[in-house]
């Protein structure tokens, strides 16, 4: 059994996607071989030996470097991506950058820990599905009003997604995921999950959320869950407390990151467990977050009895974050 995986990564997050790709490796010594592809973004040759030593552990891994450092000319005038990272974008163009001898690949952000096996991710049957991802109940009005998606229609989380990278080929995929996005992107809030959403729209297959634990399943009961994404299909309870009780891949979305100063992410452990495997293990919290973060939990606090309430704000607060992380990009910090 081959497991294919994918990151897409900067200088800026590459210590967090050794942490990553550590962890993955440690929990699936028992597949038979595990290829890695970094989508490298100008990551530096020191950093890219880093990642090597890690991947020199284990037996069964390897890792192919696919240097991207042109994909801002790639994309050109029309490279719009808000508060997100450049390399988000690299996703776009994973059935021409990898070999031809892959045809299913998944792939995960750089700001996530995998905590279980992803042996299933090889075979599961994706029902002529182009990807596989996690639902986003919470999505905000105002992103499906702009993607023009219908409310029976699933939002899915593009931070881990299995790909069928025949079908991609086969359907020209990537070419229709860059000309909608290179047509549309003033008007996108997340320019490549929302491009994602649209173009393959009814072709994502659901995954359980344990393989995109992100805060939103533990912020929010099941009933709350259930009553955001309706009229749109969900997950079952069995589903949303298997992830609870033991997520496979945990991502940390939002601005509660385990590298931040302040943080009470309840998987932050984790992810500091594996920074002290790899050469990053030195590298001191960011800081500056610290007010922010102990304001914000103490909202999460006080709003666990109206999660309805806690959404609504969250909606309002989000725009405000981004404009403040897209002002950040914008002047290079």
């Amino acid at each position: 059994m081959i497991l294919n995986v994918a990151y897409a990564s900067d200088d800026n997050f590459v210590r967090h996607a050794a942490c990553s790709i550590y962890s993955l490796l440690d929990h699936n010594k028992d597949i038979e071989k595990i290829r890695v592809f970094m989508l490298s973004v100008g990551i530096c040759e020191d950093y890219i030996n880093k990642l090597n030593d890690i991947i020199n552990k284990f037996d069964n891994a390897s890792m192919e470097v696919i240097d991207l450092k042109d994909l801002k000319k790639m994309l050109g005038e029309h490279l719009k991506t808000g508060g997100w990272n450049v390399a988000t974008m690299a996703r776009f163009y994973l059935p021409s950058l990898l070999p031809e001898d892959v045809d299913r690949v998944m792939y995960i952000d750089c700001d996530t820990i995998v905590n279980g096996s992803l042996s299933d991710i090889p075979v599961f049957d994706m029902k002529g599905c182009y990807a596989a991802a996690v639902t986003e109940p919470t999505v905000m009005p105002m992103i499906r009003q702009k993607c023009k998606l219908d409310k029976s229609v699933p939002y899915h989380n593009a931070g881990v997604m299995v790909i069928d990278l025949n079908k991609w080929r086969e359907d020209d995929i990537q070419e229709k995921l860059i000309e909608f996005y290179r047509v549309h992107n003033d008007e996108l809030t997340a320019p490549d999950q929302d491009t994602i959403n649209i173009v393959l729209k009814d072709k994502i297959y659901m995954l359980s959320p344990k393989y995109n634990f992100s805060n939103v399943y533990f912020f929010y009961s099941y009933k709350s869950l259930s009553y955001f994404q309706n009229p749109a299909p969900f997950i079952t309870k069995a589903q949303y407390d298997e992830a609870n009780k033991k997520p496979v891949i945990i991502h940390f979305l939002g601005e509660d990151r385990p590298w931040r100063k302040g943080t009470k992410h309840p998987y932050s452990y984790l992810y500091e467990q594996y920074k002290q495997l790899t050469p990053w293990k030195d590298v001191k919290p960011d800081e500056g977050f610290e007010t922010f973060l102990a304001c914000f939990n103490i909202f999460i606090k006080c709003t666990k009895p109206c999660q309805k309430l806690r959404l609504k704000l969250m909606h309002k607060m989000i725009p405000v974050v981004l404009n403040k992380r897209a002002k950040k990009v914008q002047a290079g910090k």
